[in-house]
């Protein structure tokens, strides 16, 4: 009984690694921050977080502040890397958390 147990573990284990991850994230929103004149592109997640934000205003200059939320929702993941987040804004010399 224990090897037809382990047999079925093995055999769901594989079918889980084989479904692909679908994520429901939201269409792509806008934010226009006026205090610091920039626009931020986001996706919320599946618990309304603010996931993949991304610079997108290209004539930002010297610092920016990401916030830690956005009309109440909470941001917990930037858009890739730097190149990602920020690739439009050249400017920028200095990111504040």
């Amino acid at each position: 009984m224990t090897k037809v147990k382990y047999i079925i573990m093995i055999i769901l284990a594989s079918i889980l690694l084989l479904v692909p991850n679908i994520v429901n994230a939201a269409s792509e929103q806008t934010y226009k921050d006026e205090a610091q004149n920039i626009e931020w592109s986001y996706e919320l997640d599946d618990s309304d977080n603010i996931i993949n934000l991304k610079c997108k205003t290209t004539s930002k200059t010297e610092k920016v502040t990401i916030p830690d939320k956005i009309d109440g929702k909470t941001v917990i993941s930037l858009k890739g890397s730097w190149d990602g987040a920020f690739q439009n804004c050249a400017g920028i010399t200095t990111v504040l958390v």
